[in-house]
């Protein structure tokens, strides 16, 4: 089961299958709510800074960090969504295994 995870076949797979599922639930759904949300305090964190710190290279400097944690938080995020989707992958085909074994079970 380890294996799978290395799978660069189900890595690719997620890719393609994931830009598909967010336009699917965008045009079902609408706009995440909780990535407006994101935007909105990134504006609001932005102005804060700006309006807290005068020195301009210092408000850079933090709004860099920001960015690069938001950016880290999305890598983690994207990480275990991979790793979800590869497990439920692999989960979903042993169980049809395990569901059929025990149908034929039944029949007998």
């Amino acid at each position: 089961m380890e294996n799978i995870f290395e799978d660069s076949v189900l890595s690719d797979l997620f890719a393609i299958r994931r830009d598909g599922f967010e336009k699917l639930v965008t045009n079902n759904y609408g706009a995440c709510e909780e990535l407006k949300k994101v935007d909105t305090t990134n504006q609001e964190l932005q102005k804060l800074v700006k309006e807290t710190i005068e020195n301009k290279e210092k408000q850079t400097q933090i709004l860099n960090q920001l960015y690069g944690f938001h950016d880290a938080m999305f890598g983690e995020m994207e990480y275990w969504s991979e790793h979800y989707y590869k497990f439920g992958l692999v989960d979903g085909l042993f169980l049809k295994e395990e569901i059929k074994g025990i149908i034929e079970k039944i029949k007998k």
